[in-house]
């Protein structure tokens, strides 16, 4: 039967065949081809091939899944139209056990070529094939397609702004595919470059890009898009190609850069480390030589010598002791702050060398204290009492993201979605699922069984999948593993290229090598609680030396006797002392 044909629809023709010869290959090989759309289904053998190749599997719902009917001789190679509409009938019987809705087409269409119905059945069970790829029906394919453009395409000239508003005349500069390989693989290509070619030139480029280096099948020619006639639903489905190539990376992207985040905070505790000890040394240093100066204290022979060591002791009390005592107590807060950020993200303590730990200190100033009590004797009226010790007084943007997305679903505005909004939603966020199974097993996870997802159940675990969370090593893990592109053993040192030069230093200071692989899974343990922790970069001096042992002998005990806070005096009687007489 002849039949006008109308250019866009040869170009839809042209795509909608492309599209099915590709899924029949995967599954059949080369034998199953289909050379005319509008007539080679009249046997209905090979829309057989096609629905299998489509739905033979579907976790979710075994009972919809479908496999190849056992068909006899004369079935296989009908003569009649009696046999090629009972054939018809039993494809398109497959598809609709399978689920697809489909509808206006009969069995007589088939046979008669009848052109509306049959480019009309193809459009279906190709958008309800990319429908179950993210749950929405096909005017929220259209839309959620079109907003995952827009934003992968973002401050790209010439695209976005002024921004993709349709799949007609955005797309025939070509501009718009090279922006899209350029965001996710900026290394086939160069953007700036594009702007300077033709429209024929860009959408060659961007179309051989697509078919030999991300395995994208070539559903357009240039023509048919560099032309005043186009057709939509053609370039829609040829960008869906798109989106299902690239939708994983969004995940990457995310990952590196809340992993980037977590490193970032590691490496500001280490330093935080790394201050405490070489504070800590100063001040164990100056308490060492305060006390060695006192035991080789000469007083000399006359008065004046006598009234310059009082001195001296009053401004050490005065001074210098209240400012190191100062350092003394930022310290004490300095160590309590770490402790404090590592206990509640789940790190592992913070445990210093042995002769500069807290209690050193403590210990340090304890003997200060009886040495300025005994320097005071020596000297008189020059002895102080003791200093108590002071008590330790010691993604915005990811969440508005995510709500954006959320609302632009929100049909009723009632802060819930159904499953058909749910799984737009999470399209825009650059989710692709692999089975029905694993859209339903997630929506059941997320809704806690419920018909709707709430604001607060999506925003909870769609942040949960976004940032990594310092505490949980589960989501540290996951993290590293997306940036190994999934290997759970390690990351290769190529991999590791995607940090930043001071976040693959210190990975590859603080990872083991196993294989030829960073163990991302080791070193995350380590940093939790239960593990080694952090290691300062002291640490390797210390574990090569002898470890200092705390002192056994017991740190006599405190004096009692009431010391006048004016003169130093030991003869502080109830009311007064007795050498000055300052009130008590």
């Amino acid at each position: 039967m002849s039949q006008t044909v109308e250019p866009w629809e040869r170009i839809q023709i042209k795509t909608f065949t492309k599209w099915c010869n590709n899924h029949l290959k995967r599954r059949w090989g080369k034998d199953k081809q289909v050379t005319d759309i509008l007539t080679d289904w009249e046997t209905g053998v090979l829309l057989m091939n096609l629905a299998v190749s489509l739905y033979e599997k579907n976790d979710q719902n075994p009972d919809q899944a479908i496999s190849m009917p056992k068909l006899r001789k004369n079935e296989l190679n009908p003569r009649n139209r009696i046999q090629m509409v009972n054939n018809g009938g039993k494809a398109i019987q497959l598809l609709k056990k399978a689920g697809v809705d489909i509808r206006g087409v009969s069995p007589e269409n088939l046979v008669d070529h009848n052109k509306v119905a049959i480019l009309g059945m193809i459009w279906v069970v190709i958008l309800d094939y990319a429908a179950r790829g993210f749950g929405g029906t096909a005017s929220e394919v259209k839309r959620a397609l079109l907003q995952w453009v827009n934003k992968k395409t973002d401050g790209y000239e010439r695209v976005n702004p002024p921004g993709v508003k349709n799949f007609t005349k955005d797309w025939r500069s070509g501009l718009a595919w090279c922006a899209l390989i350029d965001k996710h693989r900026p290394e086939l290509l160069d953007y700036d470059a594009c702007l300077e070619k033709s429209n024929a030139e860009n959408l060659e480029l961007a179309f051989s890009i697509a078919e030999e280096h991300l395995d994208i099948p070539r559903l357009l020619d240039v023509e048919d898009v560099d032309n005043d006639v186009v057709d939509d639903k053609s370039i829609m489905t040829y960008v869906m190609e798109y989106f299902l190539a690239f939708a994983g990376d969004g995940n990457k992207d995310t990952a590196q850069r809340h992993a980037a985040d977590w490193l970032q905070f590691l490496r500001e505790l280490r330093n935080r480390m790394n201050e405490y000890e070489r504070r800590a040394r100063l001040l164990l240093g100056w308490t060492g030589k305060v006390e060695g100066d006192w035991g080789s204290y000469s007083f000399g022979p006359s008065k004046t010598d006598a009234n310059d060591a009082f001195t001296e002791l009053r401004d050490f009390v005065g001074k210098e002791k209240p400012t190191q005592e100062m350092e003394k107590m930022d310290l004490e807060a300095l160590f309590a702050e770490i402790q404090t950020l590592l206990l509640v993200n789940n790190l592992a303590a913070y445990e210093p060398p042995l002769d500069i730990t807290p209690d050193k200190i403590e210990s340090s100033f304890k003997s200060l204290n009886q040495a300025q009590a005994a320097h005071g004797a020596a000297v008189r009226n020059n002895k102080f009492r003791f200093i108590e010790k002071k008590e330790d007084t010691s993604n915005e943007e990811t969440m508005a993201e995510i709500e954006h997305s959320f609302k632009n679903y929100d049909s009723n505005n009632n802060n819930h979605l159904n499953k058909t909004e749910f799984f737009a939603a999470c399209m825009e966020m650059g989710m692709a699922f692999q089975s029905d199974q694993d859209k339903h097993d997630l929506f059941e996870k997320v809704s806690a069984g419920s018909s709707e997802v709430t604001l607060e159940q999506y925003a909870e675990w769609m942040s949960s999948r976004l940032e990594v969370k310092m505490d949980n090593a589960g989501s540290a893990k996951a993290c590293f593993a997306t940036l190994a592109d999934n290997n759970p053993n390690g990351m290769t040192p190529a991999q590791l290229s995607q940090f930043s030069e001071e976040d693959r230093a210190f990975l590859e200071e603080n990872m083991t090598q196993k294989d030829g692989l960073y163990d991302f899974n080791d070193f995350v343990d380590k940093m939790m609680i239960g593990g080694h922790g952090l290691t300062s970069a002291s640490a390797s001096v210390e574990s090569s030396s002898a470890p200092v042992e705390s002192s056994s002998e017991p740190v006599a005990a405190e004096e009692t006797t009431k010391v006048c806070t004016t003169c130093g005096s030991s003869n502080m009687g109830a009311k007064f002392c007795s050498d000055c007489g300052a009130p008590a």
